[in-house]
C-alpha cells in the first residue's frame, strides 16, 4: 500500500533552508552585543570615577577597583579615537577632545601618568589651542619629569588663558615646574602673581587661595625665607580649618609643612607640636600601610631624634 508523503517530505529542500536560515538569523540577532556607549556616556562614567578617586586619594583609601574600571573604559575611548582618526576626521572632534581630556585627567588622579600622557597627546593632536588641554598636557609632562616640555606647555597655556582664573592656574603650574627645577626666584615671582590674581578672583577664605598660600610658602621655605613662609603657612592653615572638618587630611598637610619649617629653623618643640597633630589626623583617615603614613612617621622620628639629642 502506498501512502502520501509526510509534510516535511513534500517541501522542497530550498524552502527548508530558507526557514532554517531565518530561525538562525533571529537567534543571532538576539545574541548581538548591545550598541557601544556614546562618547558622552563614556565621559560621564569617567568623570564619576575620577571624582571617586579624588575623594579616596584624599582619605588614603584604596582605588584599585576604580583604576581597573577606568582602564577598562579606556578601551572604549581608544576605539572612539581610532574611529575618528580613520573615518570622521573633523567630525565630532570637539566631543572627542572632551572625552580624551576627561580620561587623561582621571588617569592622572589614578597615578597612571604614562597612560594619561598618551590620552592628552591625542587630545592635543586634535585641538592644540584649547586651554584646558594644553594646561593638562603640561601637568602630565611634569608628572613624568619632562620639565622642559612642561614649561613650554604652561607658557602656551598662559597665552591661551581667557580668564583671570585660567591665567592664575597656568602661572601657578608654571611656578611649580620651575620650583621642581630649582628655579626658586622665578617660581616665587609667579606664585606671588598667582596669589594676587586669585585674591581678586575669589572671596577671602576660598580654598584656592589656601593652595596659593601654601605653594608660595613652600618655595620661600626652600630659599630659607622662614618668617614669611611661616606667616603664609599659618594663613593657609586658617583658611583650611574654616573650610574643612577638623580631621581632614588637607589640614594635616599644612601642619606637616609647618613642622618641617620649624625643623629647618631648629625649633624642634614647635615642630613636634605640629607633627604630632598631623599624625593624629592621618591616623584617623589613612591605613597603617599607606605610603603617606610612612612619610609622616619618618618626619616625626627625625624631629624626635633631634629633641632627644638636646
Amino acid at each position: 500500500m502506498t501512502y502520501g508523503k509526510k509534510w516535511y517530505q513534500k517541501w522542497p529542500i530550498w524552502l527548508i533552508s530558507v526557514i532554517l536560515s531565518a530561525v538562525i538569523s533571529h537567534y543571532a540577532v538576539q545574541q548581538l552585543p548591545t550598541s557601544e556607549p556614546s562618547n558622552s556616556d563614556l565621559m560621564k562614567e569617567i568623570v564619576s570615577i575620577k571624582e571617586e578617586i579624588i575623594h579616596k586619594n584624599a582619605f588614603g583609601q584604596d582605588i584599585e577597583s576604580e583604576r581597573n574600571e577606568l582602564l577598562e573604559l579606556g578601551k572604549g575611548v581608544d576605539h572612539a579615537f581610532k574611529k575618528w582618526e580613520k573615518d570622521q576626521k573633523d567630525i565630532g572632534a570637539g566631543e572627542l577632545v572632551d572625552l580624551l581630556f576627561a580620561e587623561a585627567s582621571a588617569l592622572k588622579e589614578a597615578g597612571e601618568y604614562y597612560k594619561a600622557y598618551d590620552s592628552i597627546k591625542k587630545a592635543y593632536r586634535i585641538n592644540p589651542v584649547d586651554f584646558d588641554v594644553v594646561n593638562l598636557y603640561g601637568r602630565v609632562l611634569q608628572d613624568i619629569a619632562k620639565y622642559d616640555e612642561a614649561e613650554r606647555k604652561f607658557k602656551d597655556a598662559i597665552e591661551l588663558a581667557d580668564s583671570d582664573k585660567n591665567l592664575a592656574t597656568a602661572k601657578g603650574n608654571l611656578a611649580g615646574v620651575l620650583q621642581d627645577q630649582g628655579k626658586y626666584e622665578e617660581s616665587e615671582n609667579l606664585y606671588r602673581e598667582t596669589l594676587d590674581i586669585d585674591r581678586n578672583a575669589y572671596e577671602a577664605g576660598h580654598p584656592s587661595i589656601a593652595i596659593d598660600l601654601g605653594n608660595l610658602a613652600g618655595v620661600l621655605r626652600n630659599q630659607g625665607k622662614y618668617e614669611e613662609s611661616e606667616k603664609l603657612y599659618r594663613e593657609s592653615l586658617e583658611v583650611k580649618r574654616n573650610s574643612y572638618e577638623a580631621s581632614h587630611p588637607y589640614i594635616a598637610i599644612d601642619l606637616g609643612n609647618l613642622a618641617q619649617l620649624y625643623y629647618a629653623k631648629e625649633e624642634y618643640k614647635k615642630a613636634k607640636e605640629h607633627i604630632d597633630e598631623a599624625v593624629e589626623i592621618f591616623e584617623k583617615t589613612f591605613d597603617d600601610d599607606h605610603p603617606q603614613m610612612q612619610i609622616i612617621y619618618d618626619n616625626r622620628d627625625a624631629i624626635y631624634k633631634k629633641l632627644a639629642e638636646k
